[in-house]
C-alpha cells in the first residue's frame, strides 16, 4: 500500500462529508446566484490548499472558478484538471430527494454527475499537501458553470487553458475503477426548417404545399445517415408544425441530435445534411445548427498519458483500461485544441441526470488516490 492509500484509508469519512456539503449546496446552471453560492464553496477549499484563486466572471451563467497550484520544476507546462459545478437539477429537488446513504451507495442530485468528481479534485491536492508532495508539472483546476448547456460560456476559457497545458484531466464519472473514458463523440444540434404554401385544406389542397408532408420527406432522409458501423448517428428529437387540421401547413421544422466518432466522420455528416434538397415542387427547406464540441478521438490520449495513467493505475492496484464514452464533456473541447486529454477520472456512479442518481461510496477514496498518483506521475 503507498502513503498515498494510506492517507486515504485514514481519512475517515472526509470525502463523504464533503461530497454531501457540495450535493446541499443545490446549483442549477440557469440560476447563476444558486451556482456561485457553490463556487464560494470551492474557493474557500482551494484556498484552503494553497491555491491562487481567480474568477472568470459572467453574468448569464455562474462565475467559473480557477485554482492554480505552483510545481517543483520550473518551465514545466501545467497539468489541467476540469470539473463542472453546475447541475442538471432545479432548485427544489434536494428537498424531494435529498443526500442519502444506502450501503455503499450516495444518493442525491448531482452525487454522481458531478459533485463527486469536483470532491475527487480537491481530494487529491489536499493528500499530496498533507504528504509534502509536489507534482514536478503547476496545475490548473477549472470549476465551470454550464458544463451542462454545452460549455458555451465557459468554452473559452477551458481551450485557452488547455492550449497552455500538457496534458488535460477531465472528472466526469466512470462505471468501473479499473475504466477511463478515452473517447466521446463529437455532438451537434441541427434544425430542419420547410416551407411551403398555405391553403384550405380542401378546396385548396391542389394549390398549397404541405411544409409538413415536406418535412417527412426531409426526417426520413436524415434518418437514413445514422450508420452504426462508424458510429454516426443522427436522431429527429422534436417536429413542430401547422396551425389548424384544415389549413395546409405552410412551415414545419424538426430539431436534431447528430453525433460523430471522428473529425472527418463530423465533417461528412454535416455536409450531408446541409446538401439535402426538396423533394415536392415550390417548396423549400432549410438546415441549420451545427456541432458545438468537436470528438474526443481515442488517439487524443497520447501515450505518454496513457502509460502515466497505468503506472499510476498499478500503484494502486488497478489495471486501467479505455473505453469510449456516451455523450460530451469538457474533454471534447481540450481535445479539440490538440492537448493530449483523458476523461472519466471521477467516481464510479449511475443515474446520472435521474431520480436514482447514485455514487459509490468506496470509488471516491480509490479515485482520489489514482488521481494523486497521476499528477506525480505527469
Amino acid at each position: 500500500m503507498t502513503d498515498i492509500q494510506r492517507y486515504f484509508e485514514s481519512a475517515g469519512d472526509s470525502l463523504l462529508t464533503v461530497l454531501r456539503e457540495m450535493v446541499e449546496i443545490e446549483s442549477p446552471t440557469l440560476e447563476p446566484d444558486r451556482v456561485n453560492k457553490f463556487g464560494e464553496y470551492v474557493q474557500t477549499k482551494l484556498r484552503a490548499l494553497g491555491a491562487e484563486v481567480e474568477l472568470d466572471r459572467q453574468t448569464e451563467r455562474g462565475h467559473n472558478v480557477i485554482g492554480r497550484f505552483g510545481g517543483s520544476a520550473k518551465g514545466e507546462r501545467q497539468v489541467l484538471m476540469i470539473g463542472h459545478m453546475d447541475t442538471v437539477f432545479a432548485a427544489g429537488t434536494l428537498a424531494q430527494r435529498p443526500f442519502r446513504i444506502d450501503g455503499d451507495r450516495a444518493y442525491g442530485p448531482g452525487t454522481a454527475d458531478m459533485k463527486s468528481g469536483l470532491v475527487i479534485m480537491l481530494a487529491a491536492m489536499e493528500a499530496l499537501k498533507k504528504l509534502g508532495l509536489t507534482p514536478n508539472r503547476p496545475v490548473t483546476m477549472i470549476f465551470n458553470s454550464d458544463e451542462e448547456m454545452q460549455s458555451r460560456i465557459s468554452r473559452p476559457l477551458i481551450e485557452r487553458e488547455a492550449e497552455q497545458s500538457a496534458y488535460a484531466l477531465v472528472f466526469e464519472g466512470s462505471d468501473d475503477l479499473s475504466t477511463y473514458t478515452n473517447g466521446r463523440k463529437a455532438s451537434g444540434r441541427f434544425k430542419i426548417s420547410t416551407r411551403g404554401v398555405a391553403a384550405h385544406a380542401a378546396s385548396g389542397l391542389k394549390e398549397g404545399v404541405n411544409a409538413i408532408e415536406e418535412l417527412a420527406h426531409q426526417v426520413v432522409a436524415a434518418q437514413k445517415m445514422t450508420d452504426f458501423t462508424v458510429g454516426t448517428t443522427v436522431s429527429i428529437g422534436t417536429i413542430t408544425g401547422g396551425e389548424r387540421p384544415n389549413v395546409v401547413p405552410a412551415a414545419a421544422e424538426a430539431e436534431f441530435s447528430v453525433r460523430a466518432v471522428t473529425k472527418e466522420e463530423m465533417v461528412r455528416i454535416e455536409a450531408s445534411l446541409r446538401a439535402l434538397e426538396p423533394v415536392l415542387p415550390r417548396a423549400q427547406l432549410d438546415v441549420t445548427g451545427g456541432f458545438h464540441r468537436p470528438p474526443f478521438e481515442p488517439k487524443m490520449v497520447s501515450a505518454e498519458l496513457a502509460a502515466a495513467l497505468a503506472r499510476a493505475g498499478a500503484a494502486v492496484g488497478l489495471n486501467m483500461k479505455g473505453q469510449l464514452g456516451g455523450g460530451g464533456s469538457d474533454a471534447n473541447l481540450t481535445a479539440g485544441v490538440g492537448t493530449p486529454s483523458v476523461d472519466g477520472l471521477g467516481a464510479v456512479g449511475f443515474g446520472a441526470h435521474g431520480i436514482d442518481e447514485y455514487v459509490v461510496i468506496s470509488s471516491l477514496k480509490a479515485r482520489a488516490a489514482l488521481a494523486a498518483h497521476l499528477l506525480l506521475e505527469l
